[in-house]
This record gives structure tokens, C-alpha cells and sequence, in this order.
């Protein structure tokens, strides 16, 4: 009985921390906006993360994916 307490416990705290962090985020990015001066120094100041562009094209999945030919005359 006692370890399946100690499971829920565990699980609660865990909801708890991460429901938590995402609090603080939400609080740090609208106290970010409030300080700037305008939206583009807000822009300018936002850590961005660019995703990388894919080496690969994408999987084609069916005939309509297929890139068009053209008429060779």
C-alpha cells in the first residue's frame, strides 16, 4: 500500500514541476514583451531557434507527389 502512495506521490510531484515550468515560461515571455519598447525589439531580443532545413526530400507518399515533367519539344 505504502509504494502505491509513494508512486502517486512521485507521479503528482512530477505533474506539478512541469505544470510549474510551463507557468514560468508563459510569465517570462509576456514580462519580455511588456519591458520592450516596441514589438521589434521584442523580435530582436527573442531567442529564435531555427530548425535546420532537411537534407532530403520528403517521402512521396502517392503518384500525386510525383514532380511534374515537362514537355520536352
Amino acid at each position: 500500500m505504502e509504494i502505491a502512495y509513494v508512486a502517486v506521490s512521485a507521479l503528482f510531484a512530477v505533474f506539478l514541476y512541469l505544470r510549474m515550468r510551463e507557468q514560468d515560461r508563459t510569465i517570462k515571455d509576456l514580462t519580455d514583451r511588456l519591458a520592450a519598447r516596441s514589438h521589434a525589439e521584442y523580435l530582436a531580443t527573442r531567442a529564435y531557434v531555427e530548425r535546420p532545413p532537411d537534407d532530403k526530400p520528403a517521402k512521396r507518399m502517392s503518384w500525386y507527389d510525383d514532380p511534374l515533367e515537362e514537355d520536352e519539344e
